[in-house]
């Protein structure tokens, strides 16, 4: 999310997006005004599977990584609008429906320089591009 003023889902990274128990987790780039771009990972996310989520934001592009893989390298100037971020976590339920039990568990969340020497390629396939009708 930005960091400062919450207001809405109109900016924001979404580093993973998936409903427990299917196999597919959503990864997305979300920008004024309602633009989209996305992609997917199939994955096994059932309740004892455990997965590894980063992205990378610089000036230049934005990447999305799962298990330690570059899965996505947006670098289209009309994604990235310079926004700072900060780390929000949620679970979603759906209005008027029983929910089945669900958890959310992060071992740890943290913050790297990207000034390192190691370093190794972020090329990967750049977003679909769609709208996202929930942004206000």
């Amino acid at each position: 999310m930005p960091s400062g003023t919450y207001h809405c889902a109109a900016r924001n990274v979404v580093l993973s997006d998936y409903t427990l128990g299917t196999n597919q987790a959503a990864m997305a780039l979300r920008n004024l005004p309602r633009v989209n771009y996305t992609t997917s990972k199939a994955l096994a996310l059932t309740d004892n599977e455990f997965h590894t989520y980063a992205v990378e934001v610089t000036p230049d592009h934005i990447s999305w990584f799962v298990d330690t893989r570059v899965i996505m390298t947006e670098r289209r100037s009309s994604a990235r609008t310079g926004a700072k971020y900060t780390v929000r976590f949620r679970l979603a339920g759906s209005s008027g429906t029983k929910m089945n039990k669900g958890r959310m568990q992060m071992d740890w969340v943290r913050y790297y320089t990207l000034d390192r020497p190691n370093a190794k390629s972020i090329e990967a396939p750049q977003a679909a591009l769609g709208t996202y009708a929930q942004a206000c």
